[in-house]
């Protein structure tokens, strides 16, 4: 017999078992009987790993159909042959012990809806986010003030809930008239040579390459119009898919931001020609059967009524997260180029889904929300709000608060974390589009809502790099050892986890939110690149032992996410106000000022990140606040104009108010070797050099026992280069971003 055969045999004799209700691991061979090698590929890492371990979803988030590929090799031959694994969702099996009193505040003559999830505590004392079944008595009015109670009890469960309501005459919900501190210089910030820089010429080059007519097959195959000769989109966005139209929102995005960067005419170009092609699309739309007015999408309107009847994934995939992305870059293409016709378009849209959820009871809706993945809706609460800020419709604003999600935002109420089994990146821009409420609405609830999960976010679910989840979910906080693997740090999230902290500093500028901002931008989304693929994106950021960057082209969620990432550079380096100048991420820039002969300019040596150069040319009087960042040890020398200064620091950050002319500042801070220990296993480690996360490039798929006797002695520096190499461990260390396609450890083992 042959090397073919006896490769043909081997994939014949093997017997996985029934793989259609998998709930335990697979026993997956490395040897066929006739003597092939065999190797395992998993479509799906997040679910089946490719030792044949299984991790079954968590209950209500549905099965899952993952394509198992068995490599079979011998001699000169090489087949493979695909398996098909049903993994079905864990059972709904925790014990209750507690649960947190539920109290409603509400005045007489009023209807007003209970909450439909409560935070529980389990046996084994995880906080959880339950889902509460009030037997149909969600909607509730009483006509005379006093304390009134209602029963039910936990879905799923004979588990008790009561809510204690409180009526009163006259109620008015708690106000908090908070005004934006500062804003962001985005617009006015010109990148200077750097990685960042070069990071964003890349993607500029990727988006001058893509088809536009490609970009809006699904709008006119919806519309029922010519499709110019396009070819098809491919991934998330095939012909066949439920999210189609969703990257074209994100390249809408893209464009904008990369205009607002460049200026560069061709971008300004394909931005006209998208906008009114899809003018065009939507006026269509509205004349087809079974559409209305103002809708513009790569779904059918059917999708939303199915969503209204509680339909799960896959009969539907997100439907208001596809019209999110589409939203979100007709909003986006009006604010950075003016383009009248993307706001009418933005506006028409919106209103459409006033319109559509007018008739929805808040009960049905908060049910809609709930449910994983096919009611995932993105930011919509936040575009909304800001079409209530452009247009002064106060329906935008009413119809964004609809969207509150019980099942996240109840607990961050409560002062809770319960983040654990939640998905992150559904939750993240719910929670930005809660603070954009805020800013039209002033209810208190809502900042807190955004404030208090950013700390907790921050505080007990992210990695050393600044990324957050695995597999796409939270899990229980401080436990990161435990989780780390290949489905780690979802590109996306950090997205949305820095737009959060951008805007949450805004109105606080708090030190602690441009500490994590340069954390996770320089080890995590500047990271994301690769330098001879453009255009490709990473889903997760693996951090397992012996990792190496997944690269993706397929038009999920992170490449769309991808596609604007490397534009939003310049966002968070300066903020200002009246009276202040906050200098925050050290990234070579100019900063223009409304008068155009006076500017401020910063020069850093990515080799040299404690060395900060800062020119103001023209004259200007302010207050200069520059950020003390955490990886700084030691004293701190400023000169102005060569002469050594007195160092006062305010709240992290040295502050200097005079009149600047002309006027040169140094400022030196000390960078240090450090390590940081995971909260949940003292001995897992990574290593940091300044704001660099250090990988130390290994094949090595288990983890490296590392030896620390000096951190600072043992590692030594090429010089002028971010090059490193461990005397006592024999082995180099890089920053994350300057990894390209190595196999890297971003976590050691203790030695």
């Amino acid at each position: 017999m042959d090397d073919k055969n006896k490769i043909l045999e081997d994939m014949e004799s093997i017997n996985l078992g029934n793989l259609n209700t998998i709930e335990f691991d697979l026993v997956l061979p490395r040897m066929g009987e006739h003597g092939s090698m065999i190797s395992w590929i998993s479509s799906d890492t997040r679910f089946l790993k490719r030792n044949g371990k299984v991790i079954q979803p968590r209950h209500g988030m549905g099965k899952r159909v993952v394509t198992l590929t068995g490599v079979f090799e011998l001699g000169s031959y090489k087949m493979t042959k695909e398996y098909t694994v049903t993994i079905m969702e864990e059972n709904d099996s925790f014990e209750v012990r507690d649960l947190m009193p539920i109290i409603v505040h509400a005045q007489v003559n009023e209807t007003f809806y209970l909450p439909n999830s409560a935070v529980i505590t389990t046996a084994n004392d995880l906080k959880l986010s339950h889902t509460i079944d009030w037997e149909g008595k969600e909607a509730c009015c009483f006509e005379e003030p006093g304390i009134y109670q209602i029963r039910g009890h936990l879905l799923q469960s004979n588990f008790p809930v009561s809510a204690k309501i409180i009526v009163h005459r006259t109620y008015q919900k708690p106000l908090l008239y908070k005004e934006r501190n500062c804003i962001s210089c985005e617009g006015n910030v010109a990148l200077l040579p750097s990685s960042f820089l070069q990071a964003m010429r890349r993607k500029v080059d990727a988006l001058c390459e893509i088809d536009d007519d490609q970009m809006l097959y699904n709008f006119r195959m919806n519309a029922q119009l010519d499709l110019h000769n396009a070819q098809p989109m491919i991934g998330w966005d095939t012909v066949d898919s439920k999210l189609r139209g969703h990257t074209t929102g994100h390249y809408l995005s893209a464009l904008a931001l990369c205009y607002r960067e460049t200026k560069e005419k061709k971008i300004l170009n394909k931005i006209q020609y998208m906008i009114e092609e899809l003018g065009k699309c939507q006026d269509a739309i509205a004349h087809i059967e079974g559409y209305h007015e103002g809708y513009l999408g790569g779904i059918e309107e059917s999708q939303y009524d199915a969503l209204e009847n509680f339909a799960h994934y896959p009969e539907i995939w997100a439907p208001y997260y596809s019209l999110h992305k589409i939203l979100a870059g007709l909003l986006d293409c009006y604010q950075y180029t003016y383009i009248e016709k993307a706001k009418q378009i933005a506006e028409r849209l919106g209103k459409w889904v006033v319109n559509r959820l007018s008739d929805i009871d808040k009960a049905s809706l908060k049910r809609m929300w709930g449910i994983y993945i096919a009611g995932e809706y993105g930011g919509m609460n936040e575009s909304l709000a800001q079409l209530y800020q452009l247009t002064g419709d106060i329906r935008f604003l009413q119809t964004a608060m609809k969207f509150d999600n019980d099942r996240l935002m109840v607990p961050l109420q409560q002062d809770v974390d319960a983040l654990c089994w939640i998905h992150v990146n559904q939750h993240i821009p719910q929670v930005i589009g809660a603070l954009k409420i805020f800013e039209g609405s002033h209810q208190e609830k809502y900042y807190t809502i955004a404030k208090r999960f950013w700390d907790f976010v921050v505080e007990a679910h992210t990695y050393t790099n600044g990324s957050i989840g695995e597999g796409e979910i939270f899990h229980e906080p401080y436990a990161i050892a435990s989780m780390i693997d290949d489905n780690t740090g979802e590109t996306c999230a950090s997205y949305n986890m820095l737009k959060l902290t951008k805007e949450l500093f805004s109105y606080e500028p708090n030190v602690k939110y441009m500490d994590y901002y340069e954390r996770c931008m320089i080890n995590h989304i500047l990271a994301t690149q690769i330098q001879d693929i453009p255009e490709a994106s990473t889903y997760f950021f693996p951090l397992e032992p012996g990792s190496k960057k997944s690269y993706t082209d397929e038009n999920s969620c992170c490449h769309g996410t991808g596609l604007e990432n490397h534009f939003k550079y310049s966002e968070a380096i300066y903020f200002v106000n009246k009276d202040d100048v906050y200098i925050n991420l050290f990234v070579s820039s100019v900063l223009y000022f409304d008068k155009q002969d006076v500017s401020v300019e910063m020069k850093v040596k990515e080799e040299c990140p404690e060395d900060i150069y800062i020119k103001f040319i023209g004259a200007k009087k302010c207050k200069l606040h520059i950020r003390v960042p955490y990886w700084h040890r030691g004293d701190i020398l400023v000169t102005i104009n060569g002469a050594l200064q007195k160092t006062i620091i305010e709240d992290g950050y040295i502050v200097m108010d005079q009149l600047w002319e002309n006027t040169e500042i140094h400022v030196q801070y000390h960078c240090s070797y450090f390590i940081e220990e995971t909260p949940d296993r003292s001995d897992i480690i990574s290593i940091h050099y300044g704001p660099y996360v250090l990988a130390v490039i290994s094949q090595s798929q288990e983890y490296i026992q590392y030896q620390i006797q000096d951190i600072e002695k043992q590692i030594s520096k090429q010089p002028q280069k971010l090059k490193f190499y461990d005397l006592v461990n024999r082995v180099e260390l890089l920053p994350l971003f300057q990894i390209d396609q190595q196999s890297y450890h971003v976590y050691v083992k203790k030695g």
